[in-house]
């Protein structure tokens, strides 16, 4: 109810990945999470552009929100993890009037976009992100795409 999302298939695999009423708010973060492990590893400044996010989405480090990102931060969380979001996304954004849906794209999409910078910044010298980013990146487009 929470989530607006009545489909059964959408909700278990969250559940799956520790997503809770009480933690919920992290989950806007998640593609960004994904996009930030997609090679494996977490450097420093994908770390501080999703806590930057976490912070501008008003997420409290000491909630339970604050926690679950934390904890996919600490470890990478499993693969799915974008999958299971872009199925919520899907769901979502038929609920959302068309400029909600582009707005709430445009914020994930711009704020991803940073964090493949960051990670092609320190470790590519800006060759552009990595078979792996840019998979994540398509996913996290097609989301929203599917929603319209």
């Amino acid at each position: 109810k929470i989530l607006g999302v009545a489909d059964d298939a959408v909700i278990a695999p969250l559940l799956k990945l520790g997503v809770r009423v009480e933690n919920v708010a992290a989950l806007v973060l998640a593609p960004l999470v994904a996009l930030a492990w997609a090679d494996r590893q977490l450097d420093d400044g994908e770390r501080q552009q999703v806590v930057a996010a976490g912070r501008h989405y008003g997420i409290d480090p000491a909630s339970d929100a604050g926690k679950l990102l934390e904890s996919w931060l600490a470890a990478r969380p499993h693969e799915s993890l974008i999958d299971v979001w872009a199925g919520f996304a899907q769901e979502i954004g038929r609920a959302l009037a068309p400029a909600e849906r582009d707005s709430l794209h445009d914020e994930i999409v711009t704020r991803a976009r940073g964090i493949a910078r960051a990670f092609e910044k320190s470790l590519l010298q800006g060759r552009g992100p990595r078979r792996a980013e840019a998979a994540v990146l398509a996913k996290i487009e097609a989301a929203f795409g599917a929603g319209k």
